[in-house]
């Protein structure tokens, strides 16, 4: 009975610091959704320096969109890159489309086609979740296509 009893507070404290860093990771989404970056990125810093691929991601997220921190591109990657070297196919993703924008590093389109299939073999779906996103990437897009334009010494009809 003795014996027992000390398996189960063993496996009970085992527990708690995986429950702690689930609700931890939680209260930070939460905080996220509700728009409360600050409390966002408290949550998340703690977890994705201990090596949560998820918090890791979520970091580069916002850095990537300049939301509780300053948009940084190079500190974006550097989150997405922690998080993508674990297997996290939405940092893949992401990589792949900072990658193949030429944001923060130069364009490489091999190399975003890499990350893109990283991503996809895990299923995730090569697309947008939501009309911003997909306005976002088409903005981009016109933006570097202008500058091509421009730097071509071509005029608009």
């Amino acid at each position: 009975m003795r014996a027992q009893v000390f398996c189960l507070s063993f496996l009970f404290a085992a527990g708690l610091p995986w429950a702690a860093r689930a609700d931890a990771f939680g209260d930070a989404v939460e905080a996220y959704r509700i728009q409360d970056y600050a409390a966002a990125v408290q949550g998340f810093k703690p977890l994705a320096e201990d090596g949560d691929a998820r918090a890791q991601f979520a970091l580069g997220l916002l850095h990537d969109n300049g939301e509780g921190l300053p948009q940084s591109d190079r500190d974006a990657l550097r989150w997405y890159e922690k998080s993508a070297a674990q297997g996290y196919a939405k940092a893949q993703y992401n990589l792949g489309v900072m990658t193949l924008n030429g944001r923060g590093l130069p364009r490489d389109d091999r190399r975003a086609r890499v990350w893109f299939e990283r991503a996809a073999a895990q299923g995730a779906e090569l697309t947008w979740t939501t009309p911003q996103e997909m306005g976002e990437m088409i903005r981009a897009e016109l933006g570097r296509w202008r500058k091509v334009v421009s730097d071509a010494g071509i005029k608009p009809e």
